[in-house]
């Protein structure tokens, strides 16, 4: 699994990312990470989510997964990301590297 997160916007309007490798990451944290993915339904997603209200100081965000031989790429402000996704974007920021 490979993942990438990119986020721009926000008040600053600062461009960041994260990366995320399965080589870097123990079973478990494979295990939680899939089963943060399965509650999203990451891979069923539209790759432009609906907006929900624009905020003018949200981040935006771009998540691009490769698993098993299938890539996905889903883009969203803030207000639009699911409970699920958010958690997961979070779980990245917080595991990934820069």
């Amino acid at each position: 699994m490979k993942v990438v997160l990119k986020r721009s916007g926000g008040v600053a309007g600062i461009k960041r990312e994260w990366m995320l490798d399965e080589s870097i990451l123990d079973l478990d944290e494979i295990s939680k990470f899939e089963a943060m993915l399965q509650a999203a339904g990451f891979f069923s997603l539209p790759r432009a989510l609906k907006e929900m209200g624009e905020g003018r100081d949200e981040f935006d965000y771009e998540l691009t997964i490769e698993d098993r031989g299938k890539e996905h790429t889903v883009r969203g402000h803030e207000s639009s990301l699911s409970h699920p996704l958010k958690q997961g974007i979070e779980w990245i920021i917080k595991k990934g590297t820069k």
